[in-house]
């Protein structure tokens, strides 16, 4: 019977890292469309400034939990990002085809906030798991 240990880090790994893909690409794109980006917050009645502190939460955010470090804050913050992404532009969509993945977005992050990051991590490393 495998160790349901290392059962349990290698799965909170396999979280982490497909979880930071996600964000990491979408920081990214929103980078790379940085006007577009803008136009779109501004539409919503939000300042440049949250394009700005989005792509930052999303990138860092994104490279923390791939490392495993400060897991608990980088989950939080991203949860953050997906509850104003779901009440400014999802919600009103409806679920199916509006928020549904933002939901998991926000509940994988918060997950990974609560558990932490397990024993491939930074944070393990250094003693703070």
């Amino acid at each position: 019977m495998p160790n349901q240990s290392n059962n349990s880090d290698l799965g909170l790994l396999f979280l982490r890292v497909s979880l930071a893909v996600v964000f990491i690409a979408h920081g990214f794109v929103m980078y790379q469309s940085l006007a577009s980006s803008m136009l779109f917050f501004a539409s919503l009645g939000l300042s440049p400034l949250f394009v700005y502190l989005v792509i930052l939460l999303e990138i860092v955010g994104g490279l923390l939990m791939i490392f495993g470090y400060l897991v608990n804050f980088a989950g939080s913050a991203l949860a953050i990002v997906m509850l104003g992404e779901m009440y400014f532009v999802s919600f009103q969509k409806g679920f199916l085809n509006g928020f549904e993945y933002d939901l998991v977005l926000l509940l994988v992050s918060l997950a990974v906030a609560l558990l932490g990051s397990g024993k491939y991590s930074v944070d393990y490393f250094f003693g703070r798991q």
